[in-house]
């Protein structure tokens, strides 16, 4: 049986370094990851819950120009 987190490589192990961006929202008590690879994928997590949500608002285009971003 696979564990809750165990299918998923971290968001520090993707290639190229950088291509995330981490949102701490201290009074709602959430955090929001934001892809650059792929602009438009937004995954939000309320702490200490089990509530989270991933939504996907882009084109459908991976960006491959991650390093004229950063």
């Amino acid at each position: 049986m696979v564990g809750a987190g165990d299918w998923m490589d971290p968001a520090s192990e993707d290639v190229p370094a950088g291509c995330w961006t981490l949102r701490v929202d201290e009074a709602a008590g959430k955090v929001q990851l934001r892809s650059f690879k792929w602009p438009g994928f937004f995954f939000t997590h309320e702490v200490a819950t089990p509530r989270y949500d991933g939504v996907y608002y882009g084109s459908g285009q991976r960006n491959d120009d991650l390093s004229f971003m950063m």
